[in-house]
């Protein structure tokens, strides 16, 4: 006779325990922005009004400003050009509470919600589809961005147009996190290629809304109040799935069966 039996090898840590560590960075990164902004010793480290104003340039125009075909000039007369520069520029106008409510929702599910259940998405598909879809999620963020430095984006309507269409790959991703242990495609490799995919592009399409939204905040002076919006949406994503994961057991872990 035969019989099955699941094997599973010996977890380092539990699931509770990395979920309270990654609370615990949330909160501590929340507490430095926070001590940041109000500590005396902090506050004196600070620019002065005259270099944090040439700090606001967008990215384009620290480009045009470093290119190898501007005329050369001595430091003083780069100087008063780019203060002549600044001085002249409109500010730019955003709707400012979109944009930190877009930074905190892509924050809440790339930071702290999607990373929480990508075993689920991923396992049932095989080591291999789950390797490729940490690795190449973890190559394609730091890659846009970088784009985003040389490709910025302040338009806040491709923005939201962005934050839409990885919102919905993040939905798909759920949808598999809640069918595991069984495939949500019936094909192997059909699956397998899908969850890489979407895996990869929305964490590309998050990866530079985010640089982009925070370009963004630093022209209109809010980078601070991005900071912490960025720390509490991460902080939010991974209670909520440390709660949806252990306390109610909303998804289900996919082990190998050996007979």
């Amino acid at each position: 006779s035969s019989f099955i039996q699941g094997a599973a090898d010996q977890a380092r840590f539990s699931s509770s325990e990395f979920f309270i560590f990654l609370l615990s960075m949330m909160i501590l990164s929340l507490l430095a922005f926070l001590f940041l902004q109000h500590l005396p010793t902090a506050r004196s480290e600070r620019i002065s009004s005259n270099m944090s104003s040439r700090s606001s340039a967008t990215f384009s125009d620290a480009l045009q400003d470093t290119s190898p075909d501007a005329p050369d000039a001595d430091t003083i007369s780069q100087e008063d050009s780019m203060s002549q520069q600044l001085g002249n520029k409109q500010p730019v106008q955003y709707n400012i509470y979109l944009l930190l409510a877009l930074q905190c929702f892509v924050c809440f599910l790339s930071n702290g919600a999607l990373p929480s259940i990508q075993s689920y998405s991923c396992l049932p598909y095989g080591n291999t589809v789950y390797h490729m879809a940490v690795t190449l999620n973890a190559m394609a963020n730091p890659m846009m961005a970088f784009l985003a430095f040389f490709l910025p984006c302040t338009r806040q309507n491709v923005v939201a147009t962005l934050t839409l269409i990885g919102s919905i790959l993040a939905a798909f991703i759920i949808a598999t996190a809640l069918y595991s242990p069984d495939m949500i495609h019936n094909t192997l490799e059909v699956g397998g290629t899908l969850v890489v995919l979407t895996w990869v592009v929305s964490g590309a399409m998050f990866s530079y809304v985010k640089v982009s939204i925070a370009g963004m905040c630093r022209d209109s002076g809010w980078l601070f109040h991005c900071g912490v919006l960025t720390q509490v949406g991460s902080a939010g994503g991974a209670l909520l799935m440390f709660i949806l994961v252990n306390q109610v057991n909303l998804f289900q872990g996919y082990y190998v069966s050996c007979p």
